[in-house]
């Protein structure tokens, strides 16, 4: 049975249709590369001098452009697909 991904602490309801672009999901892996090099440099240094409000911003912008692209048509995503016909927010 395949665990449901998990938003806000619920799990997210349906599976994830992308309908991205290429780019712009290579852009999110980026991102999501990009958090991860972050969270082992923080934990290789135990957390200490750790600016945690950026770390937590860009956590959020990370996980608001994966959600966008993992279920495009959720109207709880506060962003969207730049490519998505039937969205007209995007991320930044």
């Amino acid at each position: 049975m395949a665990t449901e991904p998990i938003e806000n602490g619920h799990a997210q309801a349906g599976s994830p249709q992308p309908s991205c672009s290429a780019k712009e999901l290579a852009e999110a892996l980026i991102a999501a590369n990009q958090i991860c090099r972050s969270m082992h440099a923080i934990a290789a240094r135990d957390g200490a001098a750790t600016n945690w409000l950026a770390f937590r911003a860009s956590l959020d912008k990370a996980l608001k452009a994966q959600h966008a692209i993992l279920w495009p048509n959720d109207p709880s995503s506060a962003t969207a697909c730049k490519s998505h016909p039937d969205r007209k927010e995007t991320y930044q």
